[in-house]
């Protein structure tokens, strides 16, 4: 049986692919947004620093919905052992499903240990919503300069 051989020429192809003038549209006007999110983060102090960096809340990333057209809903809340557990979409002005996350809020968190049902029962949704909002949208908070994940999932708050 003979060895196949890839012709040397097709060795040192290298295929590139060009940048639709759209794609780099969409990156102008995310960097656009990251601006104008930046501003309002910062007037507004929606953030918290930990450990040096800082952290946009739940709120700043309301922010950045709304500058998207998309708004977040909570699509269930379940009662589990010692807590809470969410469910959260985004969705745009038509409807569609953009970004879900899942999050919980138990009393094994020490921050929460002796809250009110009701409060673990909000939180578990603030962090649906966060994190469904961190699924889709990240990189644009990243342009801003922010890190990338919600206040709420690193602070325990």
């Amino acid at each position: 049986m003979q060895e196949k051989k890839t012709p040397p020429q097709l060795k040192e192809k290298i295929v590139v692919k060009e940048v639709d003038a759209s794609e780099i549209d969409v990156i102008k006007k995310a960097s656009d947004y990251a601006k104008i999110l930046k501003d309002v983060v910062e007037k507004q102090k929606l953030y918290v620093v930990i450990q040096g960096r800082k952290y946009v809340r739940c709120e700043g990333w309301q922010v950045l919905g709304a500058l998207l057209k998309c708004t977040p809903r909570i699509v269930r809340v379940t009662e589990i052992p010692n807590g809470f557990e969410a469910e959260a979409e985004i969705v745009n002005v038509e409807g569609k499903i953009l970004s879900r996350a899942v999050a919980r809020c138990t009393r094994n968190e020490r921050n929460w240990a002796n809250r009110d049902d009701y409060a673990l029962m909000s939180m578990a949704q603030t962090r649906a919503v966060a994190k469904a909002f961190r699924l889709g949208f990240s990189w644009i908070l990243g342009l801003a300069g922010y890190e990338p994940t919600p206040a709420e999932e690193v602070s325990g708050e």
